[in-house]
């Protein structure tokens, strides 16, 4: 049986229509509080932290990761 992961204190979704002047060092700062709560949580698996990353970050980041060609 699978375990529960323990979702409080998520991190909020990250706003890409924001000043693009910051775009970069507010998403900087995004990771690194993820980077924080993954670790809080003790979550190891890398499909495991896309898939929050992706799913905590909200639907428009969603779209932008859709559009990236992975080679």
């Amino acid at each position: 049986m699978a375990s529960r992961l323990d979702l409080t204190g998520r991190p909020k979704t990250f706003d890409v229509h924001g000043d693009p002047s910051t775009i970069g060092e507010r998403w900087k700062k995004y990771i690194r509080g993820f980077q924080l709560y993954i670790d809080g949580r003790a979550i190891t698996k890398s499909f495991q932290k896309y898939s929050l990353l992706l799913s905590f970050a909200g639907e428009d980041v969603q779209d932008i990761f859709e559009t990236l060609v992975w080679q």
